[in-house]
């Protein structure tokens, strides 16, 4: 026969109860509520042989409107309807079938005890938003992540999509937000994905472009026009240089050009030589 394991109930101000005595002690009706709803206060009672107690327990109907003075007659308890009929069984169901659907994706403890900072849907979400709560579990669900709100660390739980409103890559670093467990909706994936673009090589004189993506060597120039070509000597591609790079000094590795405009001067690598 397997060994029944004991357990302690959890009663008001964490105190632990494990016998009947302390249950009475420190008994807390909403508490008991709750444990009698997910189950656990028939295990309880089940574990330690209180079988008087365990069959009153499962004689009881959730939906019995006497339910609350029921239990504390079970347990001998005084009932005050003026004091404890503010427990609310509808919250204490809602919060059990939160609880359990949680439990199907996770065991973590450390979730399981703070499942009141767990957004279920996109409204949940802005309610822990708005009070301020750091570490927010998103729970197998797509949610929309306001980027104003800054200083946030998500969570996911299962499958959980977080969509970026934005059009270009956002640096979460800077604005103090951390993802765990998600995935980006799946526009963003891409911006999110796509390389960085490198900054171009391309100088711009108020003149034609000479753009240079690897070094090159002088081979000839037009007899009918003043524009001059390169070959690479691998790849065999053709890079035109304009008609305004000339050569200026024969005995040195640069040549210049000085605009007869703006009068700048352009500098032409060591690497482009005239044949």
């Amino acid at each position: 026969m397997a060994k029944k394991i004991k357990f302690p109930l959890t009663m008001k101000n964490d105190v632990k109860v494990r016998t009947i005595e302390d249950l009475r002690e420190y008994f807390d009706l909403e508490k008991v509520v709750e444990y009698f709803l997910d189950g656990k206060l028939l295990a309880w009672l089940d574990a330690r042989y209180y079988e008087k107690e365990s069959d009153a327990i499962q004689s009881l109907q959730k939906d019995d409107e006497k339910l609350q003075q029921k239990l504390c007659n079970i347990f001998d308890v005084e009932y005050d309807g003026k004091t404890l009929s503010s427990v609310n069984l509808e919250n204490i169901l809602e919060h059990n079938r939160r609880l359990n659907e949680l439990k199907q994706f996770t065991s973590d403890a450390t979730i399981l005890n703070q499942i009141n900072q767990v957004a279920f849907n996109q409204e949940e979400l802005a309610r822990l938003l708005d009070d301020g709560i750091h570490d927010i579990y998103l729970f197998n669900n797509s949610f929309t992540i306001p980027l104003q709100k800054k200083n946030r660390h998500y969570i996911g739980i299962g499958n959980t999509e977080v969509v970026i409103p934005s059009q270009e890559k956002v640096d979460f670093q800077a604005k103090g937000i951390q993802f765990d467990n998600i995935h980006f909706d799946a526009l963003y994936e891409k911006i999110h994905n796509a390389p960085s673009q490198k900054k171009d090589d391309t100088c711009i004189y108020n003149q034609p472009v000479c753009r240079v993506n690897s070094p090159v060597q002088m081979i000839g120039q037009s007899e009918d026009t003043n524009t001059e070509y390169t070959k690479e000597e691998k790849g065999q591609g053709v890079i035109e240089i304009p008609f305004w790079m000339r050569r200026k000094n024969e005995d040195t590795s640069t040549e210049y050009k000085k605009d007869e405009k703006d009068q700048s001067v352009i500098d032409i690598p060591v690497w482009m030589r005239r044949k």
